[in-house]
């Protein structure tokens, strides 16, 4: 008999994936560790750039708390919610102020807002949805100061917005200290 075939993975479509990220992060010369552990070495010199599970800040060798404070710095980037019992809901409230609620925002309103919960309503201008795509929010920033997105193609715009596809949003408290909100 032979052996079961699997099936090959389907190719995801550029752009639709960590692509431009990971194209960004290999042009201006950030390497990859190879363990968690890593973390520890020169905090200082180290983004941890930690994309869709939110978990994974419990592997963080010695907390999330200590890697800030030795000078690391964090990009979390998920809509998925931060299950309150959970060591990384603590430590990223600890650390941040604030967590991912898992909650969506969007410009249409709940289907049945009784269902919505504890989640509050965003209400979404209509100048801040892209090409009328109601799951899709256009990020604006909340300070002066340079854009989210900084268009690097001749003919572009001088301000490329920054567009997120079915977002989540933050518990709306008061940041730590060292927190600073750069966009809503």
């Amino acid at each position: 008999m032979p052996a079961p075939v699997r099936a090959q993975p389907e190719q995801q479509k550029f752009g639709f994936g960590t692509h431009a990220l990971r194209r960004i992060l290999y042009e201006t010369k950030f390497k990859a560790l190879e363990d968690w552990g890593d973390l520890g070495n020169k905090p200082n010199h180290t983004l941890l750039v930690v994309l869709g599970g939110p978990l994974s800040l419990e592997r963080i060798p010695g907390g999330l708390q200590t890697f800030v404070d030795r000078g690391g710095a964090v990009l979390l980037a998920t809509d998925q919610a931060i299950p309150e019992r959970t060591v990384a809901y603590h430590q990223l409230l600890s650390v941040a102020g604030t967590v991912v609620t898992g909650g969506g925002v969007s410009a249409l309103p709940p289907a049945n807002p009784k269902d919505v919960g504890w989640f509050r309503a965003t209400r979404v201008e209509a100048k801040a949805v892209y090409r009328h795509q109601p799951e899709c929010i256009i990020v604006t920033p909340t300070k002066e100061g340079r854009p989210l997105f900084v268009p690097r193609t001749a003919g572009q715009p001088e301000e490329v917005p920054l567009v997120t596809n079915r977002p989540s949003y933050l518990l709306d408290l008061p940041l730590a200290r060292k927190a600073h909100r750069v966009a809503e």
